[in-house]
Order: C-alpha cells, then structure tokens, then sequence
C-alpha cells in the first residue's frame, strides 16, 4: 500500500509543499532503520542517518538541524546480547533514551520511539493480558525472567519517552523479518539450518516493508501507542 505521508494535513508542514519532510533515523544502520531511510528517500523526505559521523548515542551528543520527525529506533537488542550481558543492555537502552532527550529541542519535532512486543511478556504470563494483546493492557517488569532486562529497558524508555517530550509516539514491533535481517532472530536462523526446539510454537511475522509502512503512519499521531506486525500466525515448523 503507498501513502503520501508528505500531505497529511495533521503535520505542520502541510502547507509548505516545496519543503520535503526533515526525518532524523538514529539507528539508521540496523535492520529496521536501514529499511525506514530507504523508504523515506524514495518518498521524498531528507532522512539523515548514514550521513551524519558514527555516534555512540550512550554518550551525550549533538544533532545541529530542525527535525519535523525524530525516529529512535537504537539499541542494544538480541537474545545473545542480553544473555551475555543484561545489565549492561538494561544501562545503555535507558542511557539511549536519556541522551536523546537531552539534546532534542522538544519544539514540536514527533519523537518516534521503537518499543517491542516483548514489553507485554509477563502481563501475559501474569494473566492481565489476553493475547492478541492492546496497547493499553498494564505492563509488568519481571528483572529475573530471562529476557527481563531488555523488555524493562523499553518499559522504562517509554515512561521516559511520554514524561520527557511534548510530542511523542510508541511502536511496538512483533517479530518483524526480511532482506538484510542478521542472525539471531528467527526467520534468518532457521534459513541458516538452525534446530527447531519447539515446532508446535507459534509467531505473527511482519514484514520489513509493511513495518516500515506501518511505523511512517504512526508517526503521524502524537500521544499514541501502536502495536506493529501481523495477525496471520504460523507454527515455527
């Protein structure tokens, strides 16, 4: 599905045609932001990213521009990394956030903040939220589950996102896949003849266009929280 997201009226800009959209993509390396530069580009945004020098956004920084959309999507994320290393992925996710907020001028730019589906895994293991989950269920923190560390960095770098910028949005992404995915997420591991543990479990996977699509539309309503993926579960085997 295209969508013209540069005559969205809701946007401030709206009545400057001849001015593209100014789009910041910090973590515009990763899977996910890669993809979110590729497209803006082609409709037409000034997405800045892999232009600017290598920042390490666990430690102050300075962005000079004016932004009409801020996208956050760094991170330190993946199963090996929190198993290796929870306290140190828990520090520099809250670190991201805190720095970002810091220097950005909060004078109407959209901070858009990439969350997970992993934010609800012990509301569900709690029994305070169905599944399929809404966005508006309670979440729990649980430090000791094995993941824990990761899904409260992104509880906590919400709270921070909501209580720290004037106009904010919250995505949450499930499982999403495609071109470019490295290993240690699903869908490239089994292409890579990774073992099956449990064939019988099941996942929504969201492709990489659709969540970027998804993410461009989000970023038009300030205040809100989005889930981001698929309704169309499938067995792991």
């Amino acid at each position: 599905m295209s969508h013209d997201f540069m005559h969205v009226c809701e946007w401030p800009y709206c009545c400057k045609p001849d001015r593209p959209l100014r789009a910041l993509v910090l973590g515009g390396k990763g899977f996910i932001g890669r993809a979110l530069c590729e497209r803006l580009r082609a409709d037409g945004a000034f997405a800045v990213s892999e232009d600017l020098p290598e920042v390490d956004l666990r430690y102050p920084a300075r962005f000079h521009g004016t932004w009409d959309v801020v996208y956050l999507l760094a991170a330190r994320l993946g199963v090996d990394n929190v198993e290796a290393d929870a306290a140190g992925v828990l520090r520099d996710n809250i670190r991201i956030v805190q720095n970002v907020l810091d220097w950005l001028p909060n004078k109407g730019e959209t901070l858009v903040f990439a969350s997970t589906s992993e934010v609800y895994a012990s509301s569900v293991a709690g029994g305070l939220a169905p599944i399929p989950t809404p966005e508006d269920v309670p979440l729990l923190a649980d430090p000791i589950a094995p993941r824990g560390a990761y899904a409260l960095s992104k509880i906590v770098g919400e709270a921070l996102v909501r209580h720290g910028h004037a106009r904010w949005v919250i995505v949450r992404y499930h499982n999403v896949y495609g071109p470019g995915q490295g290993r240690g997420f699903v869908v490239p591991d089994l292409i890579h003849g990774a073992p099956v543990h449990n064939p019988s479990a099941t996942r929504a996977f969201c492709y990489i266009d659709d969540a970027v699509e998804a993410t461009i539309l989000a970023s038009q309503h300030p205040g809100e929280v989005f889930n981001i993926g698929n309704d169309e579960e499938v067995s792991i085997g």
